[in-house]
């Protein structure tokens, strides 16, 4: 398949998180997927470890439309961090003694945290490339070597997670894939906000931004800033996700969508 394609990936569901940072007590979230966090959901689907080297989505262009921003909410958890490889800023911990009957050998203490989640949130991701890259991502996201997870291994993805593949720009797709309306009473066009995570041209509309999510060495070791413009999309809006899933299998730009039962 040659030519400019786009992915569009649909993360919807109860729960998901896009972690600031993870270390410390208190783990905020973004208000919207990181670049890191959806390149390393690519990699989950490839099976591609921690060590291996290479970005799936670095000759892609990647953007994500914020459909619906639902509202934050913390969570208190335990948890027995495992040591990892090659991580900067990887802090010793002191060792317990195992629990009786607990199999292995020393294991770290418990560590007490707080993590923010996003309810009822749903993101559009956008990848657009050339088709022989964005299609075998696709494929992976279809049929993934690891289970992929929003944020948290928790945080499952919901219906409709791999939308549509359009032969089109993100552009194109951003103006026309619809909306689904959050109480089913959709309007005509709906105005939403819209990060990209690569660079455009100037305009009066666009702010840069900054967010630490680009990747640098081992995953988990450590990241660079990443540009960001930040700006709004104007896109039709229908009362249920059923209407969103009948526009994608109609559109004449679909190559391979979700059925729209």
């Amino acid at each position: 398949m040659n030519g400019t394609t786009t992915l569009a990936l649909k993360l919807a569901a109860p729960m998901q998180t896009w972690p600031a940072h993870s270390r410390g007590i208190n783990r905020p979230t973004y208000e919207a997927p990181t670049y890191s966090a959806l390149s390393g959901l690519v990699r989950c689907a490839f099976g591609m470890a921690r060590n291996h080297p290479g970005d799936p989505l670095e000759h892609c262009r990647v953007a994500v439309r914020v459909d619906r921003r639902g509202p934050g909410r913390w969570d208190y958890q335990s948890i027995n961090p495992v040591p990892i490889p090659d991580r900067r800023f990887q802090r010793e911990r002191a060792f317990v003694a195992n629990i009786e009957k607990m199999s292995g050998g020393r294991h770290n203490e418990t560590v007490l945290t707080y993590r923010e989640y996003l309810h009822d949130s749903v993101f559009v991701c956008l990848i657009e490339g050339p088709g022989e890259v964005v299609q075998p991502v696709r494929s992976a996201l279809l049929e993934p070597v690891w289970q992929v997870f929003l944020g948290r291994k928790s945080c499952v993805p919901g219906p409709d997670f791999v939308l549509g593949l359009f032969g089109a720009d993100i552009d194109w797709v951003l103006a026309n894939l619809p909306v689904v309306a959050k109480d089913k009473q959709a309007a005509a066009n709906i105005s939403v906000p819209v990060h990209r995570l690569y660079p455009v041209a100037e305009s009066d509309e666009q702010t840069e931004a900054t967010w630490a999510d680009q990747p640098a060495g081992p995953v988990g070791a450590f990241y660079q800033t990443r540009q960001r413009f930040t700006g709004r999309a104007e896109a039709p809006q229908v009362a249920t996700s059923t209407e969103q899933r009948a526009w994608v299998a109609d559109s004449t730009k679909v190559i391979e969508g979700v059925s729209p039962q």
